[in-house]
């Protein structure tokens, strides 16, 4: 089980490191292209903000922070996560099932030790 990880655009920036600050755009999807996480519009989750959060500490999937390990400010992805890797048995209720993949479209927008 694990991640695929396909470079749509390759960043020259920093590359993050544990417990550097992250900024990133994305959408999330199942499997089946139903979306169930958007930091893009004005309607999205964030109303078009990037997400920030800090790598290592627990905030977002496991899945998710390995690819974000492999890029470089400024890179875009295409990240397939296994289920081990996001929400497990247990889903998130009621937007992700129990033992779904994901589907991650991101940018790393930005990284910084603060």
């Amino acid at each position: 089980m694990g991640i695929k990880t396909e470079i749509l655009q390759e960043g020259h920036g920093e590359q993050p490191r544990p417990n550097d600050f992250v900024s990133i755009r994305y959408k999330l999807m199942l499997l089946d292209g139903t979306l169930v996480g958007d930091t893009g519009g004005e309607d999205s989750d964030l109303g078009g903000e990037p997400f920030r959060f800090c790598m290592g500490c627990g905030s977002v999937i496991q899945g998710l922070e390995m690819a974000i390990l492999e890029l470089r400010v400024g890179s875009k992805a295409r990240v397939m996560i296994t289920p081990d890797l996001a929400y497990g048995t247990k889903g998130l209720y009621p937007f992700i099932p129990a033992n779904a993949g994901l589907i991650c479209e991101l940018e790393l927008v930005a990284a910084s030790s603060s």
